[in-house]
């Protein structure tokens, strides 16, 4: 979830093969985060026509202080640090705004800036520390430096929060992928934003350096990816379905529609699958996209079956080793239910350039219910 910008994928004889499945746990936390967006976005309106444009907070914080230590750059980074806190204020749990909130306050004390809202923003977080004798200890080291106490403070809440969105999924190599937090919106309009992926690994094991993004926390490690893009263009379908032009199964176009729905209490246009006793098996498949052979990439999407039975994976294109199922999936499967979310991670089986991300609703008849569709490369922990 980010800051400022908030405010305002002949087969049908064969079963696909399923190599992950991965129920997403309802969380009552991310109910919450839901039905507060458009409060949220409502009050940081009033916020944005506050500031001047050029005052306002980027993905990159750090393109705030050119140069360094000039009073032009040091009243930038604390009208930045004053919109951090007032988001954080309001929205607590959006650990992507507290991590930026730490990072310019860090640079603020590094220009020997005094800041009354990076003080203001670590009294608010000692002040919601449950234990006596750690509120005690907080506020003593407020007054040394507020950045460091917040950015413990971002790295205990790594350590153990719920992410926003689920996906346990052990790698091969051991990692485990727990979920991730992000502005899904931006991200399926196209547009950068950051994520924060949540990890854990064999006890020895390093995922990488803070410079490539990973931060040890306790018993994880937080990947924070800058600027991160989805693959997927137009994975909200509001600007059509051209992105989605094929159908594996060659069913009959009446099967593959573009509708309104509500979801999450906001009406969005979404991709539908109906099948019937004519059309059992129907699909969205998208355009290809190049991959990296030796990358890691983030597949998630949201789901509602109505009778159907939803897929939601990819299949790998290149030069493939003969007899190796070319296709893979997030989840399977997915019978009855509202709308659900879905996450998980893979790689490109060897030999892959390209993939296609596939929609299916498979051997049913009934409906199946496609939304905000992403696939976004990230970091490979240990590598």
């Amino acid at each position: 979830m980010t800051l400022l910008p908030r405010m305002l994928a002949r087969l049908n004889q064969f079963e696909p093969i399923i190599t992950t499945n991965m129920p997403v746990r309802s969380w009552s936390f991310h109910s919450h985060r839901e039905q507060g967006r458009v409060a949220v976005a409502l009050i940081l309106v009033v916020l944005l026509f506050a500031c001047a444009a050029s005052n306002q907070p980027t993905n990159d914080s750090t393109n705030i202080l050119t140069p360094p230590h000039s009073p032009f750059a040091a009243r930038d980074l604390q009208q930045a640090a004053d919109n951090y806190n007032r988001y954080h204020a309001l929205m607590p749990e959006d650990l992507v705004g507290l991590k930026r909130l730490a990072h310019v306050c860090a640079m603020l004390e590094d220009a020997s800036v005094e800041d009354g809202s990076c003080r203001e923003a670590a009294e608010r977080v000692v002040a919601g520390q449950g234990d006596k004798e750690t509120r005690r200890r907080g506020e003593g080291e407020i007054g040394n430096s507020p950045a460091a106490l917040l950015w413990a403070a971002w790295l205990e809440q790594v350590a153990v929060v719920e992410p926003e969105h689920p996906g346990v999924q052990e790698l091969d190599s051991g990692w485990t992928f727990l979920g991730y937090d992000g502005d899904e919106d931006r991200l399926v309009r196209g547009e950068p934003t950051d994520l924060l992926l949540y990890w854990t690994g064999p006890a020895a094991a390093s995922a990488g350096s803070e410079q490539d993004g990973w931060y040890r926390a306790g018993e994880r490690w937080g990947q924070v990816l800058e600027g991160a893009q989805s693959l997927v263009l137009n994975g909200g379908f509001e600007l059509g379905g051209t992105f989605f032009p094929y159908d594996i199964y060659k069913a009959g176009p009446e099967t593959r529609q573009l509708v309104a729905d509500v979801r999450a209490g906001q009406r969005t246009t979404v991709a539908l699958l109906d099948n019937s006793q004519v059309y059992s098996a129907t699909s969205f498949a998208s355009l290809y996209i190049p991959v990296n052979p030796e990358g890691l990439y983030l597949q998630a999407g949201w789901i509602k079956s109505v009778g159907g039975n939803g897929y939601l994976g990819r299949r790998w294109a290149g030069d493939l080793a003969a007899g190796v199922r070319p296709y893979n999936y997030v989840v399977t499967s997915v019978k009855e239910g509202d709308w659900r979310h879905y996450a998980g991670v893979t790689r490109p089986l060897d030999g892959a350039n390209r993939c296609q991300v596939w929609l299916l609703n498979w051997r049913a008849v009934g409906r199946v219910y496609f939304d905000d569709v992403l696939f976004v490369e990230i970091g490979v922990p240990g590598k």
